[in-house]
């Protein structure tokens, strides 16, 4: 019992109050080496190997002085940290594993280099999955940086961080707090949600934060809710057209109802009576008997030309597109050989070529005949002229007996005298 109360005024001060625990400070003596080493390494895009080799000195010689050991890859295209018996800080080797993850991404030096201070943290959002189409992803990821980067920095200036957009990643730099808000906007952008939404929403926290009186209260009456309506363009165009009709205004009716007797006695009466006409609602149809209709305005049938176009529904579901091998099997091509199946496309594509090049040689053939083609001869008379009328032609006989006629005075004329003496008497009789 005597030994317990000894240990006990030894703890308390001379006021006989307990002592205050006092934290043995770091010295060379109480500094441990490591037992297991640890390594972390990263990839980077080709696009970075320049700058990385220029900075490479100056992050050599940051972890050096915490410790580690750093190796820059460029055959493999990767950054290597690893632990050695002079590290003290047994955490200093997560920071360095971010600060090669970080300059992988495209952070400048001088940026990546705050992640050593113990009140930064680093988060790297993949952005890259959540849209297929390459082109909806760029105009989204552009929505996420804003015009001239003005989006961007105003998340920043609210987050308390840095941000840098790079390919499918986004990379932010500050608080636990600050990078959840980055990594619900970045992910909410990609979701098709506005990042403004996100940003009026800060700027309303960050006036409420600044009223005592309101720390302890629930903060969702002040934020602003916003509903999501998306409303396809072909509904609303259809709930525009099928509006209901106006209900047709009562309108006084006269009806006339004459006795039974002759018109022209005295006792025929006239009974006027107004009486409400009933309100039928008009039937729209949307069948092809509008179409007969002649009053239909142009307007009215491009829409029920719309209408009809639409498919109706149906239970059945819609016959399935045939597939190659159901084509192949149809044809019979699917048992051919792989020999015989080449040779059968290689004449079917001949066949369409010459059915393609068929007019083009059709029309070069008919420039060839016509080069060998004789014209038209142009015979003059009037025996071989084919254009002048019957009237005007005489007959066949005639013609003959005039050729003999001529002939005949021709060889009369010319005939010489047999004997000279004739010859000499017919000279002196034309003298």
């Amino acid at each position: 019992m005597e030994g317990k109360d000894d240990n006990s005024n030894n703890n308390k001060s001379g006021n006989g109050k307990p002592k205050k625990y006092e934290v043995p400070g770091w010295t060379e003596k109480t500094i441990h080496p490591i037992v297991e080493e640890s390594a972390f390494a990263t990839l980077f895009p080709k696009y970075r190997e320049k700058y990385l080799m220029e900075v490479w000195p100056l992050v050599k010689k940051e972890l050096e002085s915490y410790g580690i050991h750093g190796d820059l890859d460029l055959s493999e295209g990767s950054m290597t940290v690893k632990t050695s018996r002079k590290t003290s800080d047994p955490y200093c080797i997560m920071k360095a594993r971010d600060l090669i993850r970080l300059l992988a991404r495209g952070v400048p030096y001088s940026q990546a280099l705050k992640i050593f201070n113990d009140d930064v943290n680093c988060d790297i959002i993949k952005i890259g999955g959540f849209v297929r189409n390459k082109e909806r992803f760029v105009k989204r990821r552009s929505r996420l940086i804003g015009p001239n980067g003005t989006t961007l920095k105003a998340i920043e200036l609210l987050t308390n961080t840095y941000i840098m957009v790079q390919g499918t990643t986004v990379t932010a730099m500050g608080t636990f707090d600050g990078l959840t808000w980055v990594r619900k906007i970045a992910e909410d952008c990609m979701k098709n949600l506005h990042p403004v939404y996100a940003i009026k929403e800060l700027m309303v926290r960050r006036e409420l934060a600044k009223d005592p009186t309101l720390a302890g209260e629930d903060w969702s009456r002040f934020l602003p809710k916003y509903k999501r309506r998306q409303i396809k363009k072909k509904k609303a165009k259809e709930q525009q057209q099928q509006a209901p009709p106006r209900p047709a205004q009562p309108q006084t009716q006269t009806q006339q109802k004459p006795n039974e007797g002759s018109q022209e006695g005295s006792g025929n009466n006239v009974e006027e009576k107004t009486q409400p006409q009933q309100f039928q609602p008009q039937r729209q149809n949307y069948g092809n008997n509008n179409f007969n209709n002649r009053n239909a305005t142009p307007d009215n049938k491009k829409r029920l030309s719309r209408r009809e176009k639409e498919k109706r529904y149906t239970p059945f579901p819609p016959e399935p597109t045939p597939r190659i091998i159901d084509k192949q099997l149809a044809s019979g091509e699917y048992f051919l050989s792989e020999n015989k199946r080449e040779a059968r496309e290689r004449t079917k594509k001949q066949q369409e070529k010459e059915m393609r090049n068929l007019p083009k040689h059709e029309e070069k053939q008919r420039k060839i005949e016509k080069s060998y083609t004789a014209p038209e001869e142009q015979v003059r008379g009037p025996l071989y002229n084919h254009n002048s009328s019957p009237s005007n032609t005489k007959s066949t006989k005639d013609t003959i007996h005039s050729i003999k006629s001529n002939l005949s005075n021709m060889t009369t004329k010319r005939k010489s005298p047999s004997n000279p003496e004739d010859f000499v008497l017919s000279k002196k009789k034309k003298e």
